[in-house]
């Protein structure tokens, strides 16, 4: 048997229950949703970012795994006009010479695309990081390409060669490059940072 405190107990959650439900049905007026076509796609596949947006709509990636005998995940650059509408893409082909680059981020700044790439240089033990931009008419990359910073894992291996990041700054007007630099099992981690 249900006695009255049990009773009050079940009252107060349905209420609060069913104002949630209310609350939540609530259309607001500062909201607006765009759907676009549904694209086919693999199942591999997966929209891995937005880069940003400007004027003629937005620019996002997509990576699409490596299968279990490829070594690399593939990355596409994408632009969609303002209705949705899958205007360009174009994958990336990141190479050094005939060795394929890393793709560490791309960030949209100042009205431009900035692509980050590593290239780990495993017969001189380097890791480079490099920045260039994107055309953002064809997607692809500009020949701008600039080292911007190197790690040297000489007497480290590879999965001990260090890592790079970047963080836009608040204002919006510089871009901090970080690296986490290889250090031994028990020594305080080391750090680099730039500006550009």
């Amino acid at each position: 048997m249900i006695n009255m405190k049990q009773k009050l107990f079940f009252l107060v959650i349905a209420v609060f229950l069913l104002n949630e439900g209310i609350y939540a049905q609530i259309k607001s007026q500062k909201v607006s949703i765009t759907w676009g076509e549904e694209i086919k796609a693999s199942r591999k596949a997966t929209l891995d970012g937005i880069i940003g947006f400007d004027q003629t709509g937005i620019y996002c990636t997509r990576r699409e795994a490596g299968g279990m005998f490829s070594r690399s995940s593939t990355y596409t650059v994408e632009h969609y006009d303002n209705n949705m509408k899958q205007t360009k893409s174009v994958e990336l082909k990141l190479k050094e010479g005939n060795k394929d680059k890393e793709l560490e981020q791309i960030i949209y700044l100042k009205n431009k695309i900035y692509l980050f790439s590593s290239f780990r240089d495993k017969s001189e033990k380097m890791n480079f990081l490099y920045m260039q931009t994107l055309n953002k008419n064809n997607l692809n990359p500009n020949n701008d390409i600039t080292e911007v910073a190197e790690i040297d894992y000489e007497d480290f291996s590879r999965y001990n060669s260090g890592y790079y990041g970047n963080k836009i700054t608040r204002d919006s007007n510089k871009i901090l490059v970080y690296n986490n630099l290889p250090y031994d099992k028990g020594e305080n981690e080391k750090l680099s940072f730039n500006v550009y």
